[in-house]
């Protein structure tokens, strides 16, 4: 899934390159993106394997009830993804196919909610003869541990690939996590050898491989990572190369997109620097100013959302590329309805008026920026921050010390873990009123409960203390005081 709109505002600053650019190189590969593709031909035979019985009895054609995968497939499989491999090997490129382990118990995974509905569809298209039931299987389809092994040993014992670690499962949801935090320090593998002579290596990450590629990159056994995933920007890799093409290639590089956004805001006539960046308590562009005098409200809803250039957005998108990556929508956070990245690169714009996005501040004065018939999912801040120490913290393997630890390098004990990832330890700040919501695993509704106009008046009550804290600051901006036109100044750095 990735982060909702995110490539479509970065990719324009990306430098499309021929591959010859990263030869005698190491590449990390998102090995079940390549892995997935290599099954789709075959996605009537893991639809069978995958799909129980029960269901599958619709089927007019049903008769084996115990479906296994023909071993050729698997052999066809790996073959496959070796030959897709060659066109590195020609260019002396050391791969590390990096595999994902158990599901992420915090993940939100909306294809796995609607898999047996997805079956039951495309069981009663193929009774029909319908062409589409193809499209709806491959919605049903997904990697499991026994495809992982099978293509692992074909790549081992036919193209000399070099398997590090053993794949670590356990059944999916939290008591997988649970499990993991009991067993993590009883896990062994061989000792991991950085001049190992192998062009193929493979590496299982113990969750999400997007981790596993940033953790690898950052401790320079590859240089660059392949993928089709957004999440690769956000958890802070360097180099990223997207679309690869035969033998072309889109290249995200980190410092080069930090350049190319100064240069687009030195472009404008208007300079941007951090102290007129926030002139008159709006953005300004060439050919808008604030009206003067005009009181600003970042708490107003929708009568305040500050209009923005295009090099704007991405400076605020950049500059606070983890919290805006996580309110627009991600894999552990799904976004506030009707509330897209570009609103909410514009509503943060307005937060970074009033106050020092904080942790303990930033997320609540999001929300109370928000208008005021906008429906919060029950629990939203406490998710944020769950969504957040999961980008920033978490738990890959380490081929060099041969042992699991956080994302940054830090060794994994149980206390850290549950104050990263237990119940009601996360950061949660100010907390908004959001009990006038209710979740549910499809839909977010409005309770019967809620009273809309004791709900307003609470609202305008919070809004006037904090719209004095706005007022006195502005006052003391206006009047020269150096130390807190330096929190702005910092703000952006």
């Amino acid at each position: 899934m990735g982060i909702k709109g995110l490539l479509k505002f970065l990719c324009p600053l990306f430098q499309r390159q021929h591959l010859d650019a990263f030869s005698n190189t190491s590449i990390g590969i998102d090995g079940n993106i390549w892995l997935y593709s290599a099954i789709i031909p075959y996605v009537e035979d893991f639809f069978f394997a995958q799909t129980s019985t029960e269901i599958l009895q619709g089927m007019h054609t049903f008769t084996d009830e115990n479906f296994q995968v023909d071993d050729q497939i698997y052999n066809t499989i790996a073959q496959n993804l070796f030959r897709r491999c060659e066109t590195l090997f020609k260019r002396n490129i050391k791969v590390f196919l990096v595999l994902d382990g158990s599901t992420w118990p915090f993940k939100s995974n909306e294809k796995m909610k609607n898999r047996i509905a997805n079956q039951k569809k495309a069981v009663k298209l193929y009774n029909k003869n319908n062409k589409s039931y193809l499209s709806r299987m491959k919605s049903c389809i997904f990697i499991t541990p026994e495809i992982i092994q099978n293509v692992c040993e074909k790549l081992q014992s036919k193209y000399g690939a070099q398997v590090i670690n053993d794949r670590y499962y356990v059944a999916e949801g939290t008591d997988c996590f649970a499990n993991f935090c009991n067993n993590y320090r009883s896990v062994l593998f061989k000792k991991f050898d950085i001049n190992l002579i192998s062009n193929l290596i493979i590496i299982h990450s113990p969750f999400e491989s997007d981790a596993q590629l940033v953790y690898l990159q950052n401790n320079n056994i590859i240089d660059h990572i392949i993928t089709e995933d957004s999440d690769l920007i956000v958890l802070g890799a360097r180099s990223v190369l997207y679309k690869l093409n035969k033998e072309h290639i889109m290249h995200f590089d980190r410092e080069q997109m930090t350049i190319r956004i100064e240069n687009l805001l030195k472009d404008n006539k208007q300079p941007k620097t951090p102290q007129n960046l926030f002139k008159n308590g709006s953005f300004l562009s060439d050919n808008r100013r604030c009206v003067q005098g005009k009181q600003q409200n970042p708490f107003s809803g929708t009568n305040y959302l500050p209009k923005l250039t295009k090099s704007e957005k991405l400076y605020i998108l950049w500059t606070n590329l983890l919290e805006v990556s996580i309110l627009s929508g991600c894999d552990y956070l799904k976004n506030i309805q009707n509330i897209r990245m570009d609103i909410v690169i514009r509503r943060i714009a307005a937060v970074l008026l009033s106050e020092k996005a904080e942790d303990d501040l930033f997320i609540d004065l999001y929300l109370r920026s928000l208008p005021l018939w906008t429906i919060i999912p029950a629990n939203y801040q406490q998710n944020f921050f769950l969504a957040r120490n999961t980008f920033l913290y978490q738990i890959v393997y380490d081929p060099i010390k041969n042992e699991y630890v956080f994302k940054d390098g830090q060794p994994i004990y149980k206390d850290k873990i549950k104050q990263l990832f237990g119940p009601g330890n996360h950061n949660t700040g100010i907390r908004r009123q959001t009990d006038c919501c209710d979740v549910n695993s499809s839909s977010v509704v409005a309770s019967k409960n809620f009273n809309e106009k004791k709900h307003i008046e609470n609202m305008n009550m919070l809004k006037v203390n904090w719209r004095e804290r706005i007022n006195e600051r502005k006052k003391m901006l206006e009047n020269g005081d150096v130390s807190n036109q330096d929190r702005i100044k910092n703000l952006l750095q």
